[in-house]
């Protein structure tokens, strides 16, 4: 695994925080390696770019950003360059270095879950994906996979924004890689910065197509030459905005950069089908414009003609709710799902929001937004096309954790930044055609105070009501009765599987290690509850490891099945990962929670 620090922009070449992050990072991957110490190449390198000045920008940048450094990492892996990094823990083991098939991109907020790299070299090393290439071209196979991202769950309720808005599914490919249109209808996906690609294919069918400073989003023109696959059934967890502005700010980035590549709609090398994805992109940016031009037809233009005011109006709303009403309907008439049938009332036209309330929520936002986010798209393209013009800060970028950092939620700077919702609101309600146009005047003056409020960071929930309390503590209570009155000495102080009143032996007697691992965690828990001493603590504990001990093993491993009178492995004898996994993961837990009780000495008895 190879860790990069890429230079922030500057005006000058060195900054004093680099030789500190130099050093962090060069520590951190020598910390890794004694870790996970192996013979011959190190598991984890890290690497620090040079800046270079840059004409374009007028700043010391690391080359051509994101995608300089991948191009750079690759031309090195494949020995075409000299080392150019101005720290590079590889240069000392280069004669080491073995020949590296595939990359896998991440971003710093992103979080390879388990598995998932195994999945995706998998999918890459399939004979039938394979990517043929004729006429430098892909043709058959893939030379790049999407995964599938999701929003890590330790993010989702950060902030009312995030809960309303970052649900991952839907239509909106590039911001959410969930759905499979794409894939299934024309065998192609879209990349979106995250995944896997093969380094012989990217450096062949790249070189020289991308000039230099001109293009920010390059993950859609790398997925579609190199032909991307979109990889569903394995997820990547990623990070999202947690405030209404910072979600704009990056809006506003993505926007600029599809524009900036709207030049390869002409390009002969790529298919019609690219190309469109390319559209849609561009497509996107419009809607928001048309929508609000529509509404000033209805209000302004139009005013004195009740009918076409009307027209427009609709025009205007529909086009930014339909995909919100859509889901309302097909919630409504497919509550329940038939797979039979193939009728999934999961299934969805919009890409955020699964209930009824939550897309009337998405709907009124989307409307009372609407100006404010229709002078910000405005002003990316025209940004975008004053700088094509000028060959000018084509390559402004600023990383979302930055962005996130850097914007002030305050409710005078998110007024002063959303003003053009104000004098919209105003002009509406002095215009005054009737009284949903002042309402709707008034929605938008107060839209920046919402803006403001759904981006506050959300605060625990910790209150509970005593009488909560007292039933949770009830019902723990009676749980912890069952595992009190069959851990005894006729089981072998082991749990067993289950219990039922109806049966005439109404307890089985097997267990399986994921039920030991229950039983481990059950008995801590109950002294923490307060239903047992320290010393009864002690003495169940004692117990259950003594049995633990006794039970025949596979190297070392808890077979999945045991009857708890004999202790006899029960046939076919077999270790499960799941009920494995769950013991080792429980023992670990309960051995942190005994040390920090200071009664360690207990576990390492056993």
């Amino acid at each position: 695994m190879h860790f990069f620090g890429d230079v922030s922009e500057s005006n000058v070449q060195n900054e004093p925080f680099d030789n500190e992050i130099i050093k962090t990072g060069i520590e951190e991957v020598n910390t890794l390696n004694e870790k996970y110490k192996i013979d011959g190449f190190n598991r984890f390198h890290f690497l620090y770019r040079k800046r270079q000045w840059n004409n374009c920008e007028s700043k010391f940048i690391g080359w051509e950003r994101k995608r300089g450094l991948l191009v750079t990492f690759n031309k090195y892996l494949k020995n075409c360059i000299n080392d150019n990094f101005r720290a590079n823990t590889i240069e000392s083991q280069k004669m080491l270095m073995p020949d590296f098939k595939y990359i896998i991109t991440l971003d710093s907020d992103t979080n390879l879950s388990l598995n998932s790299a195994s999945k995706l070299i998998g999918a890459m090393s399939h004979v039938l994906n394979i990517p043929i290439i004729y006429n430098n071209t892909v043709i058959s196979g893939y030379g790049i996979m999407q995964p599938r991202i999701g929003l890590d769950m330790s993010l989702a309720k950060q902030s009312k924004f995030v809960e309303i808005y970052s649900a991952p599914s839907g239509i909106d490919f590039y911001t959410n890689a969930i759905s499979d249109i794409y894939q299934d209808y024309f065998k192609e996906g879209i990349f979106t910065g995250k995944g896997i690609y093969d380094i012989d294919v990217y450096n062949k069918i790249l070189d020289n197509e991308i000039p230099e400073n001109c293009v920010l989003s390059h993950d859609l023109l790398e997925g579609n030459f190199l032909r991307c696959a979109l990889v569903s059934d394995c997820t990547l967890l990623d990070g999202y905005p947690s405030k209404y502005l910072a979600y704009i700010k990056r809006n506003h980035r993505w926007i600029r950069g599809d524009w900036q590549i709207i030049k390869w709609l002409k390009s002969s090398r790529l298919n019609e089908i690219s190309k469109f994805k390319i559209f849609d992109n561009l497509r996107r940016s419009i809607i928001k414009i048309i929508s609000f031009i529509c509404l000033i037809f209805s209000a302004i233009i139009f005013r004195q003609n009740a009918y076409i005011s009307n027209v427009f109006l609709g025009l205007s709303l529909s086009s930014i709710t339909v995909i919100y009403i859509l889901d309302i309907f097909n919630f409504i008439l497919f509550k329940e799902s038939n797979i039979y049938g193939a009728i999934y009332s999961h299934k969805k036209f919009s890409k955020d929001l699964t209930v009824i309330r939550q897309n009337f929520l998405k709907i009124f936002l989307e409307i009372i937004f609407l100006p404010y986010e229709t002078a910000k798209n405005t002003d990316a393209i025209i940004k975008s096309f004053y700088r094509m013009a000028k060959k000018q800060k084509l390559l402004e970028w600023e990383t979302a954790e930055d962005s996130e950092k850097k914007t002030d939620n305050s409710i005078f700077t998110v007024y002063k930044e959303m003003i053009i919702n104000l004098l919209v609101g105003l002009l509406f309600i002095l215009i005054g055609i009737n009284n949903f146009y002042i309402i709707l005047g008034f929605l938008f003056i107060i839209a920046p105070y919402i803006a403001y409020y759904i981006s506050k960071p959300e605060k625990p929930k910790t209150n509970l009501k005593r009488k909560d309390i007292d039933e949770l503590k009830d019902i723990a209570y009676k749980t912890w009765k069952f595992f009190e009155d069959n851990i005894n000495e006729k089981c072998n102080y082991l749990i067993c599987d289950n219990y039922q009143e109806d049966r005439k032996e109404k307890i089985v007697l097997r267990t399986s290690s994921t039920n030991i691992g229950l039983e481990l965690i059950s008995i801590i828990s109950a002294y923490d509850l307060g239903f047992i001493d320290f010393e009864k603590t002690k003495s169940y504990l004692k117990n259950v490891l003594s049995t633990v001990k006794k039970l025949a093993k596979w190297n070392g491993h808890l077979y999945n099945w045991y009857r708890i009178d004999s202790l006899e492995p029960l046939k076919p004898r077999y270790v499960s990962t799941v009920d494995s996994g769950n013991f080792v993961r429980i023992s670990f837990y309960c051995k942190r929670i005994l040390k920090r009780k200071y009664v360690w000495r207990i576990w390492n008895a056993f």
